[in-house]
């Protein structure tokens, strides 16, 4: 385990890591709450789009994680 703390460290103190890092999981994060309020209030992706005003197209890449 201390390996693993001292690997993390290393690869955080770079700021461009830290950064990258944190938007790919930011961007993973939303995608997955997005999806998972939809299925929890029982929409379709075609539903939500409806009721945000745009096409099924978009929100299915909003919920893709990759």
């Amino acid at each position: 385990m201390k390996e693993l703390v001292k690997t993390l460290v290393t690869e955080f103190d770079d700021k461009g890591y830290a950064h990258a890092y944190m938007e790919e999981f930011s961007n993973m994060a939303i995608a997955a709450q997005i999806k998972v309020l939809r299925e929890q209030r029982v929409w379709t992706q075609k539903q939500l789009a409806e009721a945000a005003g745009m096409e099924q197209e978009r929100v299915c890449a909003l919920e893709d994680v990759d």
